[in-house]
């Protein structure tokens, strides 16, 4: 059993998320106080899910507030919470995000009816999770280990972010690990749809499939991941990095989707747009650096600087001293300021000296954001994922809800089933025993902050059985809290009801095993007492 735990009212739900749970039939014994199976609920089809992305640790609250405020236009949002770290044949699944601030998360996002699908980096040491991916018993477990994360805290889904391979390991690596990392993902794509489970991955760009030098990341091999993977951010960003130059130029996006929509279905690609800009000294016509003087060791000139689209003007205009003259390049679709600075102080010997820098920012801003909305329709794309949610400047939602109201999303392209394994015996297996699930509540009618416990009982009895106490905001099932069965068949979920008069309708539902189906009780409503 675990504590009490706060039981807030959150906003009405806009839309289901991306995996509905199935309602199967139950056995639910006629004994008052007893709840039963209740049908599910569809979801809303105003949203338009045009947008997803990435919810950083570091910027969890501009994060949160960039999407409360705009969840008519979100699909899946995916914060960054974990770490996988391969060694010695096993991978350490880490976050640095305590358990209440997830739970804050999940609840203001699920409140909003927003599929959740959290981020897993890897953060191993270069070649050590390609390493892994090569033997097929560590590879197996995991798997294993990314089903349970999402299964137990009941994510709708999870996403890799696997990017050592690229830009870490070397690119005499990608032909051994390009095959094992489709295993991978093949494996874990099966084994999270068996779970009801999205599984989403974010990649760097690929231009063709000749797996040439020019052919961009082709370790990633869009092709033979699509068969299992529900959505592909695509990071169309970083085009200009070590140098002054734009983020993510119209014609390098345009020429990654014309190959991804060629191999991959394009519904369920996501192009990356990037809601941060960078700072460089600016290069002179040489390629050398704009400075002129010798410049002090105090100040020290900076060097690169990223900065959010959100607060792209107000830095500059501090990095310049006033707000800097900033032009839109209807070519790359980015805006640019340039700026010279004065930095004068002492040398290494401690005398004065003073160097005039030149500067060049680049960024995507909201005329940038709605001049890559047609590539979307174009294409015939899921929508665009952008890095990070807390990033995007304010302007730049009603510049999308303004062009996705002639929008609709393509229908999503259905996976491509695996062919089936030809039958080892020929007695078919007997079908799952029927799951009953009772609950009795120790009060339907509270006082504010008071406890209140459900009693949950399982049959068939079964140790370890996943139960999800799940409570109907909207017309979206959202689950509070998991646990699992004792060698009774039992859980008990207890948790403080607000201080506010209100009402809340629940179910508790339990998953599939080998031998028992899932179960749902039915539906119950706790409304705070009258007085």
């Amino acid at each position: 059993m675990v504590g009490p735990t706060s039981e807030q009212p959150g906003p009405r739900a806009r839309r289901a998320p991306a995996v509905a749970l199935v309602a199967l039939a139950l056995l639910v014994a006629l004994v008052p106080g007893v709840v039963r199976a209740a049908p599910a609920v569809a979801g809303d089809p105003g949203r338009k899910p045009l947008v997803a992305g990435w919810l950083p640790s570091w910027a969890t609250q501009a994060s949160v507030a960039s999407v409360a405020g705009n969840p008519d236009l979100m699909g899946e949002a995916s914060p960054f919470w974990y770490t996988a770290r391969a060694s010695a044949g096993r991978v350490a699944l880490t976050t640095t995000v305590s358990a209440t601030t997830r739970a804050s998360v999940l609840a203001a996002l699920r409140g909003r009816g927003i599929p959740v699908l959290p981020s897993v980096a890897d953060g191993s040491a270069a070649r050590a999770m390609a390493g892994l991916l090569a033997d097929p018993t560590a590879r197996s477990q995991h798997v294993a280990q990314l089903v349970d994360l999402t299964v137990s805290n009941g994510y709708e889904g999870i996403e890799l972010d696997y990017e050592r391979f690229a830009f870490s390991d070397g690119r005499d690596t990608w032909a051994a690990t390009r095959p094992r990392w489709v295993a991978f993902v093949t494996e874990l794509g099966d084994a999270l749809h068996a779970a009801g489970k999205l599984l989403a991955l974010a990649v760097p760009v690929m231009y063709d499939g000749r797996r040439s030098s020019t052919s961009g990341y082709w370790v990633y091999d869009y092709a033979a991941m699509a068969p299992v993977v529900d959505s592909l951010r695509i990071m169309t960003y970083d085009y200009s990095v070590a140098r002054p130059g734009p983020i993510a130029p119209l014609a390098f996006q345009r020429r990654t989707l014309a190959y991804a929509t060629s191999v991959f279905p394009a519904s369920r690609i996501r192009l990356g747009i990037p809601a941060y800009g960078r700072l460089w000294t600016a290069r002179r016509p040489d390629g050398g650096a704009a400075i002129r003087g010798t410049c002090p060791v105090s100040p020290k000139v900076p060097g690169t600087t990223s900065f959010t689209a959100a607060a792209a003007r107000t830095f500059l205009a501090t990095r310049a001293g006033a707000a800097p003259v900033v032009t839109h390049d209807p070519v790359t679709g980015e805006s640019r300021a340039t700026f010279t600075v004065t930095y004068q102080g002492p040398d290494a010997a401690g005398r004065t000296v003073s160097c005039a820098v030149d500067h060049e920012a680049w960024w995507v801003d909201a005329q940038g954001v709605a001049a890559r909305m047609p590539m979307v329709a174009e294409f015939g794309l899921a929508g665009v994922a952008f890095w990070h949610l807390g990033g995007i400047d304010a302007p730049s939602w009603p510049a999308m809800r303004s062009w996705a109201r002639a929008w609709t999303a393509p229908p999503g392209a259905p996976l491509t089933a695996a062919p089936p394994a030809p039958p080892v015996v020929a007695v078919p297996p007997a079908p799952p025993a029927r799951t009953t699930v009772t609950v009795r509540a120790s009060t339907l009618a509270p006082e504010p902050r008071a406890t209140v416990t459900l009693q949950v009982r399982v049959q068939p009895k079964r140790s370890g059985l996943v139960v999800r106490r799940q409570k109907l905001v909207g017309r979206t099932w959202h689950t509070m809290a998991t646990q699992r069965t004792d060698s009774r068949g039992r859980v008990a979920f207890t948790f403080r009801w607000p201080k506010a008069r209100t009402t809340f309708t629940y179910r508790v539902v339990t998953t599939a095993t080998a031998t028992t189906s899932s179960g749902t009780s039915e539906r119950f409503t706790i409304a705070t007492r009258r007085r």
